[in-house]
């Protein structure tokens, strides 16, 4: 009817109908449109993250390889060595996540209860609970993968050329 309406007397009469029919439809595309632009967002964010994470892992396990080395000499397995890389990694992760997340989700609803003043519209704000747990659960893995990366080729080694290793 809308689109008659339109076709009939918009030009003649200067006359606009939208029906609420049109304007449901046109938020749900703008809606998946943001939702969209904002994963796409949050996969460079994770992807830059994952970089960042190996390098500074790497660049732990060189600063460190003294370190490495006198505890491969006392009798620590490479398992066990690893397990230490993994923990310092999950727990970097974890709390630069949860930190960042509870930045993230502080920022957001102070965004929306502002355009809701200024739009004088009651405040409506959900958190995005599964996309924060994703993206945790994403970075651990990515930390797991960090700790391993550049580790794997230093606890290979044994301690006596690790300790004289020139790096």
């Amino acid at each position: 009817v809308a689109r008659r309406m339109r076709s009939d007397f918009d030009v003649r009469y200067q006359f606009g109908v939208k029906s609420a029919w049109e304007q449901k439809r046109s938020a749900q595309i703008l809606y998946w449109v943001t939702q969209v632009l904002f994963g796409l967002l949050l996969t460079v964010a994770i992807v830059i993250s994952v970089f960042a994470l190996i390098a500074s892992m790497a660049n732990a396990a060189i600063e460190r390889r003294w370190e490495i080395g006198m505890l491969k000499a006392l009798g620590l397995r490479r398992g066990q060595l690893f397990r230490m890389f993994l923990g310092e990694t999950v727990v970097l992760t974890l709390s630069a996540g949860i930190a960042g997340g509870a930045i993230g989700f502080s920022l957001a609803y102070l965004f929306a209860v502002e355009a809701g003043v200024l739009m004088e519209v009651p405040v409506v704000f959900t958190m995005p609970y599964l996309t924060f747990f994703a993206t945790l659960v994403i970075s651990v893995a990515a930390g797991a993968v960090a700790a391993h990366l550049p580790t794997r080729r230093l606890l290979g080694k044994p301690a006596a050329e690790i300790l004289r290793l020139e790096i």
